[in-house]
């Protein structure tokens, strides 16, 4: 089990963008990746598949979809490698619990189990 404390992420909507008709990164979402990236330097990779628990600390009590926080985290995870992919053959499961807010650190922790 390994556990990991990852910035707010961006909205769904603000994380891609059209470019020359098609979908890509936006430059919010690149900037989370980055971020995202420095807090899991020296995070164990896992081979197989797993289960992602994320306890969310939110900076407000604005309402939001639950689901529209996973995308940006979940793709930060592929991308540095910590987890194989998104699908099913590489996740076993998917949680999200709202923690409350914390307006001075808003956050994600995110915990990994094979």
């Amino acid at each position: 089990m390994t556990t990991v404390t990852l910035p707010w992420p961006p909205s769904v909507n603000t994380y891609w963008r059209k470019w020359n008709g098609r979908m890509v990164l936006s430059d919010e979402g690149r900037n989370y990746r980055l971020c995202a990236a420095a807090e899991m330097i020296g995070v164990d990779h896992f081979d197989g598949r797993c289960s992602v628990e994320i306890a969310v600390f939110r900076p407000d009590d604005k309402i939001r979809d639950m689901d529209n926080m996973l995308k940006a985290p979940i793709d930060a995870l592929v991308a540095c490698g910590i987890i194989q992919g998104d699908s099913t053959r590489h996740l076993r499961r998917i949680a999200i619990d709202d923690m409350g807010i914390d307006r001075e650190r808003p956050r994600l922790e995110v915990t990994i189990t094979q």
